[in-house]
């Protein structure tokens, strides 16, 4: 069995097999998991800043392929020094590649060999993989999907209210009638008696607020995107608590939020490190953006104040 390592194509096989895809509910092919999918990609981004970046490297393309690819090659060719999406092949003593692939539609297919006129630059490695973060991505985004699937649902049952019957079509005309009369804003409607009027005509009413569990689903909500502001380095308060968080319990999750992400860092550092040993002038490296770590969240109103 050969143990050239070529996986581009298996690993992100690996990430479709293991996404959420119902087959009668559709969980992923539609608006909303597409919405949050792109709304998730873009924290991720904001959360890296690349310092010195090379002017022949596209910032846009960079983070694409990086994030959801999960590795490119950094070498020289005639465009200049350029990073793109590529393959990996061979294996050395720690079953790691030896050889990068490229087939680009413009420079062509050409292969280059790693630590001699290539470097492959990641943000995690695991399980012989060089990982993407589309999994997660995914995870999220159809569990969002689906919050959003119940509420618009939820808030459409909210308008049955009530439910007319009789033996009489007349006189279900002109209750029809003195109904919508009502709901325009009439002050006050009137009805002539007649001998329909002495059928009998029930009405039934449900409880909207039984019914009602937008709020629920929307703490729900926060919870799974809060969830998700942990992973990627994000600090996040308990939203289940109802009233204002102190500093305490504001920074509970601090080093949660910062373990995934300097690992990141440091992975992608190392990279650029290795790169520049091949390429003395570049000079790009990786830095996590800063928040104000003086901000009281208060999860009641969704608003932020000084603590």
């Amino acid at each position: 069995m050969s143990k050239t390592h070529d996986n581009l194509q298996f690993s992100r096989l690996i990430s479709q097999y293991f996404s959420v895809d119902p087959s009668l509910v559709d969980g992923t092919n539609n608006f909303s998991f597409w919405f949050y999918r792109n709304y998730l990609y873009q924290l991720i981004y904001s959360r890296f800043e690349f310092e010195n970046f090379p002017k022949t490297w596209d910032l846009d393309y960079f983070r694409d392929q990086l994030f959801q690819g999960g590795y490119l090659g950094i070498t020289e060719t005639d465009y200049g020094n350029v990073c793109l999406s590529c393959s990996y092949s061979g294996i050395n003593p720690y079953n790691k590649p030896t050889h990068v692939v490229f087939a680009n539609p413009v420079l062509g297919d050409f292969n280059r060999e790693i630590g001699v006129n290539v470097e492959l630059v990641y943000f995690e490695y695991m399980n012989g993989f060089y990982q993407n973060i589309e999994q997660t991505v995914r995870r999220y985004a159809t569990l969002l999907a689906n919050i959003d699937a119940s509420l618009n649902t939820n808030l459409m049952n909210t308008r049955v209210a009530y439910s007319f019957t009789s033996g009489s079509k007349n006189a279900l005309e002109s209750i029809k009638k003195q109904y919508d009369d009502v709901v325009a804003g009439n002050t006050a409607v009137f009805r002539i008696q007649d001998s329909d009027s002495n059928i009998e005509t029930n009405m039934f009413m449900t409880n909207l607020k039984n019914n009602y569990i937008a709020n629920d689903l929307l703490v729900t909500k926060q919870s799974l995107i809060n969830e998700f502001l942990t992973i990627i380095g994000l600090r996040n308060a308990n939203t289940q608590k109802r009233e204002r968080l102190n500093t305490e319990e504001v920074h509970t999750n601090d080093e949660a939020t910062k373990s995934l992400v300097d690992m990141w860092k440091d992975n992608l550092n190392q990279c650029f490190d290795r790169a520049k040993a091949l390429f003395p002038y570049l000079k790009v490296k990786c830095k996590i953006k800063k928040f104000d770590e003086n901000v009281t969240i208060m999860p009641t109103t969704g608003g932020t104040e000084n603590g």
